[in-house]
């Protein structure tokens, strides 16, 4: 005879299953350089004077905006770097 704890545990059982089969949501889609025409890369060199250590700030402060900065109607990109210059991607 089946337990009454073993009934309730198939179907849990099928439920996690199921979702393991599941493709995941995902809100991105990646996209290469070639495609969106987007090359900025925020390279930190560590040097002895400019290393986490020394700065704490290293790592922090690059960043992305999107907005329609020319007023064409489209969202233009602005990256924003540590090291190196910051950089527009008029759309």
């Amino acid at each position: 005879m089946i337990s009454r704890s073993a009934i309730l545990l198939l179907p849990i059982c099928a439920l996690i299953l199921f979702r393991c089969n599941r493709e995941p949501d995902t809100l991105f889609t990646k996209i290469s350089p070639e495609h969106s025409g987007i090359s900025f890369i925020n390279e930190i060199v560590e040097t002895p004077d400019m290393n986490i250590m020394t700065y704490e700030y290293t790592y922090n402060g690059g960043g992305v905006a999107a907005g329609d900065f020319n007023n064409d109607g489209l969202c233009d990109l602005y990256f924003t770097g540590n090291a190196v210059s910051n950089k527009l991607y008029i759309n």
